[in-house]
């Protein structure tokens, strides 16, 4: 049997799109796999979309001028990015750093499709205004 890994469709508010949502949404995602760890957003990066875990783990943090990190939070599989999503409402620049534990498989919506799903569907506007709340 073969572990199917499951898609951004399948996580909520996903599950209740349209059919015009749905197709929004396809037209409007793309997908990263990160094999090792890997840095996804760095400080001062402009956000593209909306970033989705879909499996694996982000973590967000920040960096001290000496070097010392510290961890904002993580980003486990069904959620998002709090920072991504400010910066993508209010076209700000990224203020820290996201990395991918190996293994992790996101969802990045683009700003428009994003954009487009937040105005017409609930689900998405629900998510978001919960996530930045």
């Amino acid at each position: 049997m073969v572990d199917v890994p499951p898609s951004l469709e399948s996580l909520e508010p996903f599950q209740h799109l349209s059919d015009e949502g749905r197709q929004v949404l396809r037209r409007g995602v793309r997908r990263r796999t990160f094999a090792k760890r890997a840095t996804v957003l760095a400080r001062a990066d402009t956000v593209s979309g909306a970033y989705f875990v879909v499996s694996g783990r982000l973590r967000v943090y920040t960096s001290s001028s000496a070097g010392r990190e510290a961890t904002l939070y993580e980003i486990e599989p069904g959620e998002t990015c709090v920072l991504a999503l400010n910066c993508l409402f209010n076209d700000l620049r990224y203020p820290a750093w996201v990395d991918a534990s190996p293994g992790t498989r996101i969802a990045i919506v683009n700003g428009h499709a994003y954009r487009w799903l937040f105005e017409r569907e609930a689900a998405v506007r629900d998510l978001t205004i919960r996530a930045l709340s």
